[in-house]
């Protein structure tokens, strides 16, 4: 197996009020391909945190973090990295077909726009404002954008937050469909278990991040 994220002895502090706050306290894990591993974690807990410093967004206190065997800042790990994060806008008068079109031209060899188009189910809606669709169609649109590079790594930041039942199933049931090619999630999310049922049987490691330490069942 290839590792697709390795992380070793992370910490992560912020001085607030003239005292160190100690956000991630020696976090050690890893992603191999073809795994589906959940993180779980309370709010606040540092999973955005973690997130930020896997993404390269923030720099870690001490410690180390290889992505696909390069430093989380290359762009040779960033392009095979796709990512939903938990609170995206879209721009204003930007419709959903010219936002693909934006997102495919960052990629060297994107997906195809249709195959997109069809994996969110939207091809009816392409001619929308991207600003103003419902929650759900907004959820899935930017599914099929962090899928567009054809990434062997999806980070998906409470995917399901905030959508109705019907909703979070459909979505729930394109990131399986995901899956199928072998490909590795990591699945951010302080949802009970249960309510991620369509992909349980996917699921290869639990992590549970609670004040700063990291559990792994």
């Amino acid at each position: 197996m290839n590792t697709m994220i390795d992380v070793c002895n992370l910490h992560k502090t912020y001085r607030q009020n003239g005292k160190q706050i100690k956000i991630l306290d020696g976090i050690n894990f890893s992603v191999e391909s073809g795994e589906f591993v959940v993180l779980k974690g309370e709010n606040g807990s540092g999973k955005s945190t973690l997130i930020n410093i896997l993404l390269g967004l923030k720099k870690p206190s001490k410690g180390n973090v290889v992505m696909m065997g390069h430093s989380p800042k290359q762009a040779v790990s960033r392009s095979k990295v796709g990512v939903m994060l938990q609170k995206t806008t879209a721009p204003n008068h930007i419709t959903v077909d010219e936002l693909i079109d934006l997102i495919r031209a960052y990629y060297s060899d994107p997906l195809d726009k249709q195959t997109l188009l069809d994996f969110c189910g939207l091809g009816e809606n392409r001619n929308a404002w991207a600003s103003e669709l419902s929650g759900g169609q907004e959820r899935l649109l930017y599914f099929s954008l962090a899928i567009t590079g054809n990434p062997d790594l999806l980070i998906l930041d409470e995917p399901t937050v905030f959508l109705s039942e019907k909703s979070k199933l459909k979505l729930l049931h394109k990131i399986h469909d995901f899956c199928k090619d072998g490909k590795s999630v990591l699945l951010v999310t302080h949802e009970q278990e249960q309510s991620l049922d369509p992909i349980l049987n996917l699921v290869t490691k639990r992590l549970l991040l609670k004040e700063g330490k990291l559990t792994i069942s």
